[in-house]
């Protein structure tokens, strides 16, 4: 899996975008890299953008997985709001099982949109973070 990481300054967030078949290590590469730029800073908006992975071979087993890679990056991302856009049913789906097994074991805030428009808007409603003004 590949990924692409952006920052969003005017609006204070971080756009992570993956691509190809899902593979948890490169989750955790790319978790570690996000959390490692020089304008990340704990709960700092995020938005992954899931619509290009390939979740064919995905199962409860790899959504688990998932939820343990995220718990290790409790103390990074703090009370971040993270926002997950799917780009299929299926991969809404899978967002939403991951969401339902990491609620409650980490404090970051989680939902999943098939816009992503309206995952920015709802990040938009995040705290002030790196000192930009975030309309709520």
């Amino acid at each position: 899996m590949d990924w692409k990481i952006e920052y969003t300054e005017p609006l204070g967030f971080v756009r992570l975008a993956l691509y190809g078949r899902y593979a948890a290590d490169d989750l955790l590469m790319a978790f570690s890299e996000v959390t490692s730029k020089p304008y990340w800073l704990t709960d700092t908006p995020l938005l992954i953008d899931n619509s290009s992975v390939d979740v064919s071979n995905m199962r409860t087993m790899q959504i688990e997985e998932a939820t343990g890679i995220l718990e290790q990056f409790e103390k990074q991302f703090g009370r971040s709001r993270i926002a997950t856009v799917a780009g299929s049913d299926v991969q809404f789906g899978l967002a939403r099982q991951f969401v339902a097994f990491i609620d409650g074991r980490v404090s970051a805030s989680f939902n999943v949109f098939h816009d992503e428009a309206e995952a920015v808007s709802w990040l938009a409603k995040a705290q002030t973070v790196n000192k930009v003004s975030v309309a709520k």
